[in-house]
C-alpha cells in the first residue's frame, strides 16, 4: 500500500531541518533501521540482520540516493527509538523500519517508510511468503523504496536491480548467517559461514566477496602471527570473486588494499575508484579510496573522501577517522593526527591502527612519554607487537625514518650511537 497524498497518510511528528546534526543532502536521503526479529527463536536474529544489510547494500548502489551506512544504522539495534530521533541524528529525510518473523519455511516481513520532514508515513507493506521467495521480496522492497522516493533510474541503475545473487537458498541463508557474525566481530565464525555458502554454490560471487572482506579485516586487525596468511587468503578469494563477477564492489575494494600493501599505488587507486563507482554510498569504499590516495601524496583528495565517509557513517566514524589520522601524519600535521586518533581511541580503545599512528605522532612532536604509554597500551592488546606492525598502514619506500622511531620507542634503553 502506498500513500500518495498527505491528507490520507497517518501523521507523525515533523522534524525541523534546523535540528538536524548534519545538513540535509541534496538528494533523497534514507536510513534503514535494523529489522526487528519477532521470531520465537532469538537465534533467528541473524536472518533479520542479514536481510537488513542486504537491503542497505542494494540501496547503496544507486548514486541518486544518499544511504546511511549500516554501521551507523545498527547503533539503534534493540533500542526503542523514534524515527524523528534517527532523522535528527543522521541528517536524513526518510527512515525505513521493519520486522521479520521466520518460521520453518515461511517468512513474514513488514516494512514501513516514513517521510519525517513532511511528517507522514509514505509507504507500508507486509509480505507473507515462502522462504524461497526471499530474493523476490528483497527486490520488491528495493523497487518500492525507489518508487516512493521518486528516484529516476538510469539504464545502469536498472541493470543493478537485476544483478544475480544465487538460486541456492541454503547458500544464501549461510551468507546471511555470516553477515550476522560480522556484526558480533566473530570473524572466524563468519568465515566459516561464507566458506560454506560458496561450497553450496561455487558461483556465488557475493560469498567470495564477503569472505575476502573478512580475511582483509583479519589482516588489518587480527593477530600478527596470522596476518600475512590472511592477506594471502584475501587475495586468493577476491580474485576468485572477480573471476565470477568482476562488477562486485567489495572485490574491487579488497584488491585495492592488496595493491596498496604491495605498493602498487596507481593500481590501488584504480581498484578503489571502481569500488566507489559501483558502491557510491559505501563509507567503507570511500575510506579505502582515501587511504590509497594519501599513499600517492594526493592528500586533499583523500581528505575529501574521508569527509564523505564520515557523513555516510556519522555514528561509527572509527575507520574514516583512523585514515584521517594517517593522512595528517603523512602530511606532517602531527597535532591534527593526534586529535583524530584520540577520538578513535575514545570510541574504540582497542583500535590498534589508531593507537599505532597516535604513538608515532606523539613521538614526532617529542611527546615521548605519551608515545611510550601508547605503545604499552598496544602491547597489552597485542603482546608480541613489533615495528613490523606499522608497515602496512604508515609507510611506503620513502619513509626511512619510521623504523628508527619505533625501535627507540620499543627499546628506550638502546640509544643510537652518536
Amino acid at each position: 500500500m502506498v500513500w500518495k497524498d498527505k491528507v490520507f497518510a497517518p501523521q507523525v511528528e515533523v522534524v525541523s531541518v534546523e535540528k538536524m546534526a548534519f545538513p540535509l543532502p541534496d538528494k533523497p536521503s534514507i536510513a534503514v533501521l535494523p529489522f526487528r526479529n519477532i521470531s520465537a527463536d532469538p537465534k533467528q536474529s541473524y536472518f533479520s540482520d542479514g536481510l537488513t544489510e542486504e537491503i542497505i547494500a542494494g540501496l547503496t548502489k544507486f548514486p541518486s540516493l544518499f544511504v546511511v551506512a549500516h554501521n551507523s544504522a545498527y547503533t539503534y539495534k534493540g533500542k526503542n527509538v523514534k524515527v524523528q530521533t534517527v532523522s535528527e541524528e543522521l541528517g536524513v529525510r526518510y527512515v525505513l523500519e521493519g520486522s521479520v518473523r521466520k518460521v520453518e519455511n515461511r517468512v513474514r516481513i513488514t516494512v514501513q517508510l516514513t517521510d519525517v520532514i513532511r511528517g507522514y508515513l509514505l509507504w507500508a507493506e507486509s509480505y507473507d511468503r515462502q522462504l524461497k521467495d526471499i530474493f523476490s521480496i528483497q527486490d520488491e522492497i528495493t523497487i518500492k523504496i525507489l518508487t516512493a522516493l521518486q528516484v529516476q533510474l538510469m539504464a545502469v541503475d536498472e541493470s543493478r536491480l537485476l544483478e544475480k545473487r544465487t538460486d541456492n537458498l541454503a547458500a544464501y541463508l549461510k551468507l546471511l548467517e555470516g553477515i550476522g557474525y560480522t556484526y558480533e566481530f566473530s570473524i572466524d565464525a563468519s568465515l566459516k559461514c561464507f566458506e560454506e555458502a560458496r561450497t553450496l554454490d561455487p558461483q556465488f560471487a557475493e560469498a567470495y566477496a564477503r569472505e575476502a572482506l573478512a580475511h582483509l579485516y583479519n589482516f588489518l586487525y587480527g593477530p600478527s602471527s596470522n596476518r600475512w596468511l590472511s592477506l594471502l587468503n584475501a587475495t586468493e578469494t577476491a580474485r576468485k570473486c572477480a573471476d565470477i563477477d568482476d562488477k562486485l564492489a567489495a572485490c574491487n575494494m579488497v584488491l585495492g588494499v592488496i595493491y596498496l600493501v604491495n605498493r602498487e599505488f596507481s593500481n590501488a587507486i584504480s581498484e578503489e575508484k571502481r569500488a566507489v563507482e559501483r558502491w557510491p554510498n559505501s563509507a567503507e569504499a570511500a575510506a579505502y579510496l582515501a587511504l590509497a590516495l594519501q599513499f600517492s601524496g594526493r592528500y586533499e583528495e583523500a581528505i575529501r573522501e574521508i569527509e564523505r565517509a564520515l557523513r555516510l557513517n556519522p555514528l561509527k566514524p572509527e575507520l574514516a577517522l583512523t585514515f584521517l589520522g594517517i593522512t595528517y601524519f603523512r602530511m606532517g600535521r602531527y597535532e591534527d593526527a593526534i586529535t583524530a586518533c584520540k577520538k578513535v581511541v575514545e570510541l574504540s580503545p582497542r583500535q590498534l591502527p589508531a593507537l599505532l599512528i597516535l604513538a608515532l605522532a606523539y613521538s614526532s612532536v617529542d611527546r615521548k612519554d605519551e608515545a611510550r604509554s601508547t605503545i604499552y597500551k598496544i602491547r597489552r592488546i597485542r603482546p608480541n607487537f613489533s615495528a613490523q606492525d606499522f608497515v602496512v598502514i604508515t609507510r611506503d619506500k620513502t619513509d626511512a625514518d619510521i623504523d628508527s622511531i619505533l625501535n627507540e620507542l620499543l627499546n628506550p634503553k638502546s640509544k643510537r650511537k652518536k
